[in-house]
């Protein structure tokens, strides 16, 4: 049977997230219609795991040099269904999630993201890694076009300019035909540059309330630390490919003179109105004072030095 809705899932963040990310999606009011494709580049033996308890499940291994951009990118061409979603290993969708997708799309959309809820409250850094990379994310996130994009550093999300919300990256979906899925560019890049990308083409983008999605804590403290250093090198190496030394210079000194009063800034603008978390917000600004600071070296060094590599180092 032609499936309805492809979820794909990049495998980077260990079995115990995995399975239980896979028996939230087992629980789906419709998961007849759903394809999901696990792409596996661990390899450390889940993918037998998963073919025993989810046989549904369709693994893809043998990509253990995939970056996770290339690992979303093979799942999405081997994708049957018109629509395609991407979530994360680490992130529980709710019964009803899969059904909010499609109807989304069937209204017309050719993007639609949704909402991303804190599902690790046990410590002050779970609410830390939460709200510096999903608190612009969490609910309440306004339903409508998403009038413009702005590429960051910020992992999770796309911030729309004009909009009060921002495109969560970890919680999107997109009709197949609107991917440009021949371009090889975007096997390796982030989704912010997809985005842009689709933008520029006259795709729909759109924000819907009830795609809500739970997201949980895959990294320790200092694990974050370095991924946080790591994404961020990554993104700047791509965004200031092809220009000159006196460019990456200039770009260089702002991101670790500016950028993180600026990050600091807009995260307190989008998620202080939202009225919730507020308590948390503040304890925990100064561990995401720390995250933000590492994200900024890592952006200096990409911009000056290029990847280095950290590109297949993220997860």
């Amino acid at each position: 049977m032609q499936p309805e809705l492809s979820v794909v899932i990049p495998y980077v963040n260990g079995e115990r997230f995995v399975l239980e990310c896979l028996a939230a999606l087992e629980r789906q009011n419709n998961r007849e219609a759903i394809e999901v494709i696990v792409c596996d580049r661990l390899r450390d033996g889940a993918a037998e795991a998963i073919r025993e308890r989810f046989p549904w499940v369709k693994v893809e291994s043998e990509l253990d040099e995939h970056s996770i951009p290339a690992l979303r990118w093979h799942g999405m061409k081997t994708a049957r269904a018109e629509v395609v979603a991407v979530i994360e290993d680490h992130c529980l969708a709710p019964p009803g999630w899969a059904t909010e997708v499609l109807r989304a799309h069937a209204q017309g959309h050719d993007v639609v993201a949704g909402p991303v809820e804190n599902a690790s409250r046990d410590s002050l850094f779970d609410w830390a890694f939460f709200l510096l990379e999903y608190g612009s994310s969490m609910p309440p996130l306004a339903s409508g076009e998403a009038a413009a994009a702005l590429e960051t550093g910020e992992r999770a999300a796309v911030p729309a300019l004009g909009e009060g919300d921002p495109i969560p990256g970890v919680n999107i979906s997109y009709k197949k035909a609107v991917l440009p899925l021949e371009d090889k560019r975007f096997a390796e890049l982030w989704e912010s540059f997809l985005i842009d990308e689709l933008r520029g083409e006259g795709a729909r983008i759109h924000l819907d309330p009830g795609m809500l999605i739970h997201h949980r804590t895959p990294f320790s403290f200092r694990e974050f630390a370095v991924q946080k250093y790591l994404y961020s090198r990554s993104f700047a190496a791509m965004r200031i490919s092809g220009k000159g030394l006196a460019v990456r210079l200039v770009y260089a000194g702002f991101a670790v003179t500016i950028l993180p009063l600026v990050l600091l800034i807009r995260l307190i603008r989008t998620v202080w109105p939202k009225k919730r978390n507020r308590p948390e917000l503040l304890l925990a600004m100064p561990m995401i004072a720390v995250f933000v600071c590492c994200g900024a070296v890592g952006e200096a060094v990409g911009y000056r030095a290029g990847d280095g590599g950290s590109l297949l180092a993220v997860r």
